[in-house]
């Protein structure tokens, strides 16, 4: 590979987009990187997957056995296995962040450059994420601070890419985010709304085998603690393959929209935009 400084940003993207565009633009964008958007998945999803499906047959067979210690210990686990699992997707957000970012920017960075980059700042966002989760709970806590706290999720919701690629500390990166989403607050929420669907509907497509073989286990008299672990183990196998195939696309239009509200709020001056924008970029083969 060869290196080389930071590549301006195409003109063609330093342009406001409309919903129309933004579909293109992250379909296109997943289209000419998806190999390395589905390395980088693989690696962080197919794990964590295999620790899930192990826990619950593990769970399973404990109410089957009514022991309480292996009840215990799974409970254990499942506690365990949640942290993991937190971890894990802090780590594909932060690799997938810097990877979609660079391929906005035209340019191409490698699995291990990606994930190199992610964990340079991998305790900050686990910081700014504990903080927004805490501060965002305590305020839905009552019926009346559920408005209070979706207002301030969405307003949040661009603090990761602020913190990772704007080098933002974490009380910056949040109102950096509020700062790109004030006066754009619906359309940015609808824009997300669009994404978990399109997410949900990928996802589901790999679920559903699994999802029909329970089904039919509760539909000829068995419970849903009997259905079998076959239909448990394709499930898992579905559910794991959805996300490796919708992560990306979900992040392509996350990092497309961040893009937007950047050029919305600072790039009136494409100069401006382009000199914020770029970042040193590590250009390698895309067989990595």
């Amino acid at each position: 590979c060869s290196t080389g400084g930071a590549m301006p940003v195409p003109q063609s993207r330093l342009s406001p987009l409309d919903i129309g565009s933004l579909i293109e633009e992250t379909i296109a964008l997943y289209r000419d990187n998806w190999k390395v958007f589905l390395t980088i998945c693989t690696i962080v999803l197919v794990p964590t997957g295999v620790l899930q499906l192990g826990l619950t047959l593990m769970l399973d067979r404990s109410v089957e056995a009514e022991d309480v210690g292996q009840l215990f210990a799974a409970a254990l686990g499942a506690l365990l296995l949640a942290f993991v699992t937190g971890i894990g997707l802090l780590i594909l957000t932060a690799a997938m962040i810097h990877a979609t970012s660079a391929a906005w920017h035209s340019d191409s960075i490698g699995v291990n450059e990606a994930f190199d980059r992610g964990f340079s700042r991998l305790g900050w966002l686990f910081l700014i994420t504990a903080l927004g989760a805490i501060a965002l709970g305590a305020i839905a806590i009552t019926i009346v601070g559920l408005p209070v706290a979706l207002y301030l999720g969405v307003s949040w919701t661009f603090a990761a890419p602020a913190l990772l690629l704007e080098s933002a500390g974490v009380a910056q990166a949040l109102g950096r985010s509020r700062e790109l989403v004030k006066g754009r607050w619906w359309r940015v929420f609808g824009i997300l709304v669009l994404i978990a669907i399109v997410q949900s509907m990928i996802s589901a497509i790999f679920t559903f085998p699994g999802t029909i073989l329970g089904a039919g286990t509760i539909m000829t008299g068995g419970s849903a603690d009997a259905i079998p672990a076959d239909a448990r183990v394709v499930s898992q196998i579905g559910s794991t393959i959805g996300q490796m195939f919708s992560y990306p696309i979900a992040a392509c239009a996350y990092i497309l929209l961040y893009y937007d509200l950047r050029i919305r709020h600072d790039g009136s001056d494409r100069r401006h935009m382009e000199e914020t924008s770029a970042q040193p970029i590590v250009r390698v083969d895309r067989s990595f």
